[in-house]
């Protein structure tokens, strides 16, 4: 299994901005089977979001299928970096239009304390892999704090192992878990509706 990044480690300029283009009309065209599902969450690469034209097209086809009852949270990447002001208008754009907003990869890159408090999210997404060293204990318990007060939900991802939580972890316990621990990818012996639409 490839991460995007993996996937895309020698992409060309404009490859991630198709790729995002992708995935938004894969959405677009399989709405129906994805409500009711909760919400799906979409990354949308730097690339994508330093190109204005590009990230506001790919928000307004996002908040159409949010229209039909699809709940959509948009992930900032962590290698987002054009800046507070740049950011502000895109996560307020989407918000404008009925989406939700995920800081992503917290503890990596540009998604840092700053980026969480300078900004209002309605999710935040913790590196899990990044922080996980006991002398960070204070820094993860400060970001669930941050997050209870402000209505931000919290959610630990790369969660390779739920034992992990009983441990120092365990302060973080309410928060909500993404990772391999918890589903892993199968075999597909079929390829499935969503897919075979796409083609």
């Amino acid at each position: 299994m490839l991460s995007p990044g993996q996937f895309m480690a020698n992409s060309q300029p404009g490859e991630w901005i198709l790729l995002d283009r992708e995935i938004v009309t894969l959405v677009t065209e399989n709405v129906s089977e994805l409500i009711g599902m909760g919400p799906l969450f979409i990354n949308i690469s730097s690339e994508t979001l330093s190109s204005p034209s590009d990230a506001y097209a790919l928000i307004k086809s996002l908040a159409g299928v949010y229209s039909l009852g699809l709940e959509i949270v948009l992930e900032i990447s962590e290698k987002y970096s054009d800046g507070s002001e740049s950011l502000d208008s895109l996560l307020s754009f989407a918000r404008s239009l009925g989406l939700r907003v995920a800081i992503d990869d917290f503890g990596s890159e540009n998604s840092n304390m700053a980026r969480l408090v300078g900004h209002k999210w309605d999710y935040c997404k913790v590196d899990l892999p990044a922080l996980l060293v006991p002398e960070n204990l204070t820094l993860l318990t400060e970001i669930r704090d941050y997050c209870l007060a402000n209505h931000v939900g919290l959610i630990l991802e790369k969660v390779e192992d739920v034992s992990i939580l009983s441990g120092w972890l365990k302060p973080l316990n309410g928060a909500s878990l993404q990772g391999f621990a918890l589903s892993k990818p199968g075999v597909l012996n079929k390829m499935p509706s969503l897919l075979q639409s796409s083609r």
